[in-house]
């Protein structure tokens, strides 16, 4: 932190934690069509249900380093200026 100006704002914490919450509900929509998908039918059906299968868990490894870790990552760098500014780093 620089001088008495906090690193993110309410405004932004809120902010964050409402894509956190959006980012993760996204995450078990994508876990939940993993679990209904069937791979049996025609060999272009099982190839298409893979091809499915294959971009969801794309899009859920996307999610999670992409946008879920730094999210994390800024609030916890946010958390840890505002313990040393209060005097209760913890070590």
């Amino acid at each position: 932190m620089t001088g008495d100006k906090p690193l993110l704002t309410h405004e932004e914490v809120m902010d964050r934690a409402r894509r956190f919450h959006d980012l993760v509900a996204r995450e078990r929509e994508l876990q939940e069509f993993l679990l209904k998908l069937k791979f049996r039918g025609r060999v272009e059906q099982v190839l298409e249900q893979k091809r499915l299968h294959d971009e969801a868990l794309a899009e859920i490894d996307r999610i999670r380093f992409q946008e879920i870790v730094p999210i994390v990552a800024e609030l916890n760098a946010f958390l840890k200026a505002i313990e040393t500014q209060n005097g209760h780093s913890k070590k």
